[in-house]
């Protein structure tokens, strides 16, 4: 009364299912030496596949969706969205968010003293004409 046939053979491995047992073969002769034939017209496009697998194995499995969660520079305290960066090209919580507050290594002196001198030197009054 069984409905489960008798002569039916045993499920394989998972591993040999999925063809994963193909794959471990194949990584163990990875040290295999290939004989290439080096003419002129082979080599750049062999030039150019290792450098685009080199770039591809550089690059990783990123989401460049996923926005980065931002964290405070000093302290690494999570900071809303809305958070200001300082002119250093870091984010800063509240109690960070002042220059003196984390060393910041901006020269503000510099650039305020340009700006004025910028200022200062487009201020010219015009002439009063003369009746």
């Amino acid at each position: 009364m069984s409905s489960r046939n008798d002569d039916s053979k045993p499920m394989p491995p998972a591993e040999e299912i999925d063809g994963l047992q193909v794959k471990k073969n194949l990584n163990a002769n990875l040290n295999v030496d290939v004989k290439v034939p080096t003419t002129n017209s082979q080599i750049p496009s062999l030039q150019v596949r290792k450098e685009v697998e080199a770039k591809d194995i550089g690059q990783g499995r990123s989401n460049p969706n996923k926005r980065p969660i931002n964290r405070c520079f000093e302290c690494r305290k999570k900071v809303p969205i809305s958070a200001l960066k300082c002119k250093c090209d870091h984010t800063f919580c509240a109690e960070h968010r002042l220059a003196e507050d984390h060393n910041c290594t901006f020269d503000f002196k510099s650039l305020y003293r340009k700006k004025l001198a910028d200022d200062l030197s487009k201020v010219v009054s015009s002439k009063v004409l003369e009746i």
